[in-house]
């Protein structure tokens, strides 16, 4: 049995992970990619086998990061049935005809008002082929096993999560495997707790999204209720976004519980999503697959005010508040709470609580790490209500739930493959798994290839080194002993062992290819195209640790170094304008169309506190590290599997300018002015496209260097004078930066060949 990695691969969205048995194909879940640009254009790839050659797909539940690229494959020519729970394909022909409908809204509003680049823009299916794809679902039951052929089963069981939901267990000739799918909570207000194969399985697919932390022991109850008393206090409006399957009930069934013990004030709760209204009525359909009674069903809901119509809708913009407002989508990508959204950010009395996950590059990811404004519908809306979020009514199981699910399994697996999690996610349960169970645990990339029978993907750390082979019967002592002597000399090690080999002068071409392929393949398979590079001083720290510098330097007495660090300390600013900066390349698009990723030197100061801004937001960032006899250790902010170390400033300078759109340079030392000044050069001599160039930090460019000196010395023309703008915050050489791409990319009017990304030989 092979594993191939489609989706779901060091990310949360799209998860999709095609099988291979005895010429069998079938994929496992198939769903859309959400977030970031980069991912989201994955939606409108084909897969790397033709869909028509795949026999069946496996869904684990409805969800659409799960299912909703089935139309689309079927569009693409697939034939086969699709294995799902009942109620998970009640909840696909919901999901899916929602799903198609906003994708020909949005191509509608993209048409019309010109904010697309394509033309005309198309949905990425309509609800016509929706429907039609609905015939291929064929529902199964919990525990029976079902005939893929060629010796390949598969067999669906209880996962909590959401009504319907299963984890896989696919069976073939060479053992089994089995996909987690999401799991559940084992104390969730409504569905009941994931359960456990009878048997032990040989390999283990499982989900990390809340791999790196816990929902913590609040009251979830109370806090909902605080949050919706401070609302009701000042008059406001309390929209909740949540995903119209699985967590509007639980929150619906909440917000219903706290009126009943009088706890919350009797104040209107709206429920506008008509798919979660009619979700709502499958809840009462499938009593068997949740911990509610008929009665407690039906007593749960009946105080809401369903929405249906669009006009009922609209009709909330005259009702003055306070009220309760649910509406789909749960992480702001689509659907009503959009226009709701516009209407109620600006109110300083309203409140956008968070229920549930919101992935890096997602609205709802930018309004919680504090974004001053959202663009909606081709409009920036500023922010100016409460933001507020509950872990608690997650429907995933946290860190500490997974590890207690794990404990439960029949058997330890030979391999556990983390996916459906962002990369610091799976790494923290990677780790976790191993130092309690002892277990070999695997973060398998984007399209990475995986055979069961025959080996484990390649680890993401060094692994503990396999024992020596036992040596061949029917040799002497001495034989023995020479051949054992033979095999530890240096000479026998393998090429790409051998440390001292690989050391020598001679390989430094080998040395330098690795060096430049392997942060190349691993962005690549990020999807990471466009990038802003931070540079900036490792000394230029946060305000408390300048402050603890200070007090350090004042107690040693000496005045030079209190100097200094008076001087260092007034810089402290410019980290929280790095931050800054991480944060709004982490929430705005840097072109029409084009969302960037921030890229430093990975070390400390300036450099951590731009990948801190993205990581604060749940966004990718990459660190460049160098091997320095100090100061350059990884700060903590980076994404792991985006953290690279390198040997040679030149491959390093390298990677920092060949997918660059802007460079942003604060104050620093030595190191910061060579990489500024080696950039500037390439745009001078046409080395690379011209890209805007920030330097933040009037005073000290303006003492640092003085271009315009240069000028009147002649030794640089007039124009190259013009090559970078300097600002004094964030917001300032952001605005500089959008302003160069105000009317398209211009890069290649000034480069005289068309850039090739990924072409080491373009920029030195």
């Amino acid at each position: 049995m092979r594993l191939q990695f489609l989706g779901g691969a060091e990310t949360v969205t799209g998860s999709r992970t095609l099988v291979e048995s005895g010429g069998r194909r079938v994929l496992v879940d198939c769903g859309l990619f959400q977030g970031f640009k980069e991912l989201r254009l994955r939606n409108w790839e084909d897969l790397p086998v033709r869909a028509r050659t795949i026999d069946a797909v496996v869904l684990t539940h409805a969800h659409l990061d799960h299912s909703g690229w089935i139309p689309r494959l079927v569009c693409s020519g697939f034939k086969g049935p699709v294995y799902c729970t009942q109620a998970t394909a009640d909840l696909c022909a919901l999901l899916w005809v929602d799903a198609a409908h906003i994708f020909e809204l949005d191509a509608e509003q993209a048409n019309r008002e010109g904010w697309s680049r394509h033309d005309p823009a198309l949905p990425l299916y309509t609800q016509d082929e929706a429907r039609a794809a609905l015939a291929h679902l064929k529902p199964v039951g919990w525990g029976a096993p079902v005939d893929l052929g060629q010796g390949l089963s598969a067999t669906l069981l209880p996962a909590g999560h959401i009504l319907g939901a299963s984890m896989a267990i696919l069976r073939d000739k060479d053992g089994s495997v089995l996909f987690s799918g999401d799991l559940g909570r084992p104390d969730d207000l409504i569905m009941r707790p994931p359960t456990h194969p009878d048997a032990p399985v040989d390999h283990l697919v499982l989900e990390s999204t809340y791999g790196d932390r816990l929902h913590g022991d609040e009251d979830v109850l109370k806090r909902l209720a605080q949050v919706v008393n401070e609302t009701a206090e000042r008059g406001g409006v309390l929209l909740v976004p949540a995903f119209a399957v699985g967590r509007s009930q639980v929150l619906l069934y909440a917000l219903e519980l706290l009126q009943q013990r009088e706890e919350i004030p009797p104040i209107p709760i709206y429920l506008d999503s008509p798919m979660a209204v009619d979700t709502t009525e499958l809840y009462l359909k499938n009593l068997d697959q949740h911990r509610l009674s008929e009665e407690e069903a039906a007593s749960s809901w009946r105080q809401t005010r369903l929405l249906h119509s669009a006009d009922e809708s609209m009709a909330l913009a005259d009702q003055p508040g306070p009220y309760v407002l649910v509406s789909a989508s749960g992480m702001l990508t689509g659907g009503r709470v959009l226009h709701h959204l516009k209407r109620l950010a600006p109110g300083e009395q309203n409140t956008i609580l968070f229920v549930g996950y919101q992935a890096p590059g997602t609205r709802g990811a930018a309004l919680l790490g504090g974004a001053p404004e959202v663009r909606v519908h081709g409009r920036d809306i500023p922010v100016q209500c409460h933001v507020a979020r509950i872990d608690g009514l997650s429907a995933h199981a946290d860190q500490a739930e997974l590890l207690a699910w794990l404990r439960g399994l029949p058997g330890a697996p030979r391999t556990v493959m983390l996916n459906h999690g962002e990369p610091h996610a799976a790494d923290a349960l990677r780790r976790k798994i191993r130092d309690h169970f002892g277990w070999t645990v695997r973060i398998p990339s984007y399209g990475q290839t995986v055979s069961l029978s025959e080996s484990a993907p390649v680890p993401r750390l060094p692994s503990v080194e396999a024992p020596a082979p036992a040596l061949p019967a029917g040799l002497s002592e001495a034989e023995a002993a020479r051949v054992q002597a033979l095999m530890e000399s240096p000479a026998y090690l393998r090429a790409d062992q051998d440390v001292d080999f690989l050391d020598q002068d001679a390989l430094r071409p080998a040395r330098l290819m690795l060096e430049y392929l392997k942060p190349h393949l691993a962005m690549e398979a990020a999807g990471i195209s466009d990038t802003v590079v931070v540079f900036g001083g490792t000394r230029v720290r946060g305000a408390a640790e300048a402050r603890r510098r200070l007090d350090a330097a004042k107690e040693s007495g000496d005045e030079r170094a209190v100097a200094v660090a008076q001087r260092l300390a007034a810089k402290a600013m410019y980290y929280e304008e790095a931050r800054a900066l991480g944060r709004l390349v982490a929430t705005e698009d840097i072109a029409p169309d084009v969302r960037a990723v921030v890229v430093t030197g990975g070390g400390p100061g300036v450099m951590e506190a731009a990948n801190r801004g993205a990581w604060e937001l749940g966004a990718p960032s990459v660190g460049l590290n160098i091997t320095l006899p100090r100061e350059q250790f990884p700060n903590p902010y980076i994404t792991p599997g985006l953290c690279f170390q390198f040997r040679y400033f030149a491959l390093r300078k390298m990677h920092f300018l060949m997918r660059t759109r802007a460079l942003v340079a604060f104050p620093g030392g030595f190191g910061t002015l060579d990489e500024l000044f080696d950039a500037l050069c390439l745009i001078q001599t046409g080395k690379m496209p011209r890209i805007p160039v920030v330097l933040v930090g009037t005073a000290f460019w303006k003492g640092c260097f003085d271009a315009g000196f240069l000028a009147d010395e002649g030794t640089i023309d007039d124009p190259d004078a013009g090559l970078f703008t300097v600002v004094e915050t964030a917001s300032e050489a952001w605005s500089a930066i959008q302003a160069f791409y105000a009317d398209g990319d211009p890069r290649e009017e000034a480069f005289d060949a068309p850039r090739v990304r990924g072409d080491p030989t373009r920029a030195c």
